[in-house]
């Protein structure tokens, strides 16, 4: 989320306007290839499912929980980036304008205009990443990128199901407690 959040900037059309400004030709081919390019990466980041990302991760790295984060990282890097870009080219660009007329820089436009508007979905689709990622590390456990996948596919291995299901049982304990306590904290600042 913190490394999407600054990517989301450059892929939003809006927020290039505010960061590169001008009308001349160099500056509609700087903020048009930047925004092509950006989005690009998005789509790299996020065109390949975490599971398939951590079976790539594990042949390079090798087995354990650093395969399993790093492909959680880089496809939620993906997705939120996306999320968050078009959540930015929907601002209210009245709002924008206003800052800019009282002589805000661009850095302060985005501080003071696009943010405060986004802030609530950025909360909202983080948290939900959040839960999502803790569901699918289960999952990347079981092609040996560590956590409780792993020791769950051990055990199922050894016909230990009595240790599977109570692993189980954890696994969506874990997920009930993060959600309600995402909960909270969403109705904080929505």
């Amino acid at each position: 989320m913190v490394a999407a959040v600054p990517v989301s900037l450059l892929a939003a059309r809006n927020t290039l306007e505010v960061l590169f400004p001008g009308d001349s030709s160099v500056f509609r081919w700087l903020r048009a290839s930047l925004q092509f390019t950006v989005r690009r990466v998005l789509d790299f980041c996020r065109g390949f499912n975490e599971f398939v990302m951590a079976l790539v991760f594990v042949a390079v790295i090798g087995l354990g929980p650093f395969a399993g984060v790093l492909a959680l990282a880089i496809h939620t890097f993906g997705i939120l980036g996306k999320v968050f870009s078009e959540s930015i080219e929907a601002v209210e660009p009245g709002q924008v304008e206003a800052v800019v007329a009282g002589g805000a820089g661009p850095l302060q436009v985005v501080s003071f205009a696009v943010l405060p508007q986004v802030m609530p979905l950025m909360v909202s689709y983080s948290l939900l990443r959040f839960e999502s990622n803790v569901r699918s590390a289960t999952i990347l456990g079981f092609c040996g990128a560590g956590g409780i996948g792993f020791v769950m596919f051990d055990k199922l291995n050894g016909y230990q199901y009595r240790e599977v299901a109570t692993m189980m049982i954890l696994v969506i304990v874990s997920v009930t407690v993060i959600d309600h306590l995402c909960g909270k904290l969403r109705s904080r600042f929505i």
